[in-house]
């Protein structure tokens, strides 16, 4: 029997990985390519076909994926990330007469009346 496998990707149509004569050959790309896709945070699908069928014998997503007891551990995201905060404050460069406050001092309309 032969077994076609499929990609599908969140944009896009699906692209043909390869035909296998066994399921076994078959499901052990898929795993590669799932571990590929989760080592640069994909998020694609795969999809096996037995023979000629048009409807999908098999889906595989990071869902259900297997996850090996040594990929458990190893983590190498750290609880303590940085992330971007953008300043409320003008950061664009000012003449050196310039005070350094982005707010206007009514004081002197003011003075004036």
């Amino acid at each position: 029997m032969v077994y076609k496998v499929t990609q599908k990707s969140a944009r896009g149509p699906e692209v043909p990985v390869g035909r296998y004569q066994k399921i076994a050959e078959a499901e052990i790309v898929i795993q590669k390519k799932l571990e590929e896709d989760a080592l640069y945070k994909l998020s694609n699908k795969y999809y096996l076909y037995e023979g000629m069928d048009m409807d999908p014998y098999k889906e595989y997503d990071q869902s259900n994926r297997e996850i090996k007891p040594e990929e458990e551990g190893s983590s190498q995201q750290s609880g303590n990330a940085q992330s971007f905060r953008p300043s409320p404050f003008s950061t664009s460069p000012q003449p050196k007469g310039m005070p350094k406050s982005w707010v206007q001092d009514d004081s002197k309309k003011d003075d004036e009346k």
